[in-house]
This record gives C-alpha cells, structure tokens and sequence, in this order.
C-alpha cells in the first residue's frame, strides 16, 4: 500500500495557509483576531474546494446555495 501519493503531498501543501494564519493571528482570547482567522480560513477553503482542487460535491451544494440565495434578491 503506497501510504504518500501525490494526493496527499497535494492537500498537505494546501493546509499550509491554514497554518500561517493561525500562527499570525493566533491570540489568548476571543477579538477581531478571531473573526478575521476564521473569515481568511473560509475563503481559503473554498478558493481551493472550488477553484484550485475542485470537489464535485461541496461545488455542487455551493452552486445550489448561490442559486436559493440569488432567487431571494429577484
């Protein structure tokens, strides 16, 4: 069983943002830091989920949410 492929290399190379934003705005409590962290963490997951290694499934429940969100604002 070949435990290290390219996949992985792949998604361990894409977690590394993760990382830096963590270690850059890591702080004991709960303030602006947080809110920033966890907004920067988002869109980097669904730049990478949607444009740079697509998933099918999570493009898939995006599209339909942007759809419903859409249909409100008509």
């Amino acid at each position: 069983m070949r435990v290290f492929n390219m996949h992985l290399l792949k998604y361990l190379l894409a977690s590394c943002p993760y990382v830096g934003i963590c270690y850059l705005l890591h702080d004991n409590h709960l303030s602006w830091k947080l809110a920033l962290a966890i907004i920067l963490m988002a869109t980097w997951f669904l730049l990478l989920n949607l444009k740079m290694m697509p998933n099918q499934v999570l493009s898939a429940s995006f599209h339909q949410l942007t759809n419903r969100i859409s249909t409100w604002f008509k």
